[in-house]
């Protein structure tokens, strides 16, 4: 079986459909943007303009949002939002103290699910003592050998893992806002770091999608280009590890720490947040 998968791995390698590469992003806020009239998608709808989707294909009907920009322009504000900042003192002790409070409970609950381990050790030896029985008696064993030799695997398992739910929890220590400054300020410095460099706008696009999670556009003609450019996401997002790297070579040694708590409270109790442009 492995042998196999190693050979189609080995043979697919580099190869992929014209469907997929049609779907690749192109550009930096590819499948990032928005229209808040429709819902729609805003995407290039003439030579480099932004427009909605929905009202390109399906008419005024559907959706009246007739305004366009270019990608220029929409490209050079998100940047601009993002050089700003987008963690503010009140989020961040928020977030802090949210961290804390998942890292107490899952504290809590180390005991019952040691208990339960406990239990289905003990099964497991009893039917272990039972086996040892019947081969003492029987003439054939080998089937009763096999089975012995699996419960016993389990034992072991669970002993394993009871120890490890045994091990004493370090007490969380509360991330700063200057924790969550530098997080952010790396995560910046690996976006203009990839916008600098030839044929990075895929990782770029990747990075971006990671922390944020949509760029709604909607007409108002105060607003600059007669378009209002709203970033909406949440801090555990903009915080979460850089979702292009598999491993966290190249992260300070913070953002790993903060990273393991970010994951475990990432999606609760953090209501999406909007950062006007």
């Amino acid at each position: 079986m492995q042998e196999r998968l190693e050979d189609t791995y080995t043979r697919f390698a580099g190869k992929t459909s014209p469907l997929n590469d049609s779907h690749r992003p192109k550009y930096l806020l590819s499948h990032l943007l928005t229209c808040d009239c429709c819902g729609g998608g805003y995407t290039l709808v003439a030579r480099d303009r932004y427009g909605c989707y929905n009202r390109k294909t399906k008419g005024l009907s559907v959706c009246a949002n007739t305004k366009t920009i270019t990608r220029d322009k929409l490209e050079s504000r998100v940047l601009a939002r993002l050089r700003q900042g987008l963690i503010r003192a009140d989020l961040a002790r928020h977030f802090a103290t949210e961290v804390q409070r998942m890292m107490l409970a899952a504290e809590a609950y180390n005991t019952p699910e040691t208990a339960e381990l406990k239990a289905q050790l003990a099964k497991r030896s009893q039917t272990i003592d039972r086996l040892l029985d019947l081969i003492e008696e029987a003439e054939d064993v080998d089937s009763l050998l096999n089975r012995l030799k699996t419960r016993e695997a389990e034992r072991v398992r669970l002993r394993s893992a009871i120890a490890l739910a045994q091990e004493p929890i370090e007490c969380p220590t509360v991330p700063t806002e200057a924790d969550f400054d530098r997080i952010y300020i790396r995560q910046v410095s690996r976006l203009e770091g990839l916008l600098t460099g030839s044929d990075e706008v895929i990782t770029a696009n990747k990075l971006l999608r990671g922390m944020l999670g949509s760029v709604a556009v909607w007409p108002d003609e105060e607003a600059d280009d007669g378009l209002f450019v709203e970033i909406r996401s949440s801090l555990g997002r903009i915080l979460r590890a850089d979702p292009v790297s598999e491993n966290a070579n190249g992260l300070p040694k913070e953002a790993i720490l903060l990273g393991s708590k970010i994951s475990v409270v990432a999606g609760v109790g953090f209501e999406p947040t909007t950062f006007r442009l």
